[in-house]
């Protein structure tokens, strides 16, 4: 009997994510509910100077995300909790040496056996280098998220 063809050999599966998670050059980082961060990729300590050990069930507000950012960063994950819903971002991040990254994030929570989210998944790009200079175009990155949304799509 012949191999069935390859797209119906290959299944998705714990270590496949973890693998992609660790060798991607997208910053992944996973949130519970009280803000602590479950899990910080390589990219994550690349970009930030944090290593795992240093935030791995640590509050993001106390290390990565910056103190005039901790509120709406709470309000963002109370929506999130909420609704359930996926809500796109722009933020910035907090390095261990004390710079800023400008930060654009799509995530996705994880809801549990009784249909509420558990945590939330977060995929960003690093977009410090690629932002505009000017600082018109600065004032943009600092307004509402949906400004921000169609600033980073612009760039």
């Amino acid at each position: 009997m012949a191999d069935p063809p390859h797209h119906e050999r290959f299944q998705l599966g714990e270590s496949f994510a973890a693998v992609l998670t660790e060798t991607t050059q997208s910053l992944v980082c996973v949130y519970d509910r009280d803000a602590r961060i479950l899990l910080f990729n390589d990219a994550c300590e690349r970009a930030t100077g944090y290593s795992r050990e240093e935030v791995l069930g640590r509050d993001a507000r106390d290390y990565v995300i910056p103190p005039e950012e901790r509120d709406a960063f709470g309000e963002f994950l109370a929506y999130v909790w909420k609704t359930g819903a996926p809500s796109p971002q722009v933020g910035h991040w907090r390095t261990k040496a004390g710079g800023r990254l400008l930060i654009a994030w799509s995530n996705k929570p994880l809801i549990g056996p009784d249909g509420t989210p558990t945590t939330l998944v977060t995929s960003g790009i690093d977009l410090t280098d690629r932002a505009p200079r000017r600082d018109d175009d600065d004032r943009a990155l600092q307004g509402d998220p949906e400004a921000k949304l169609l600033e980073v799509s612009r760039l």
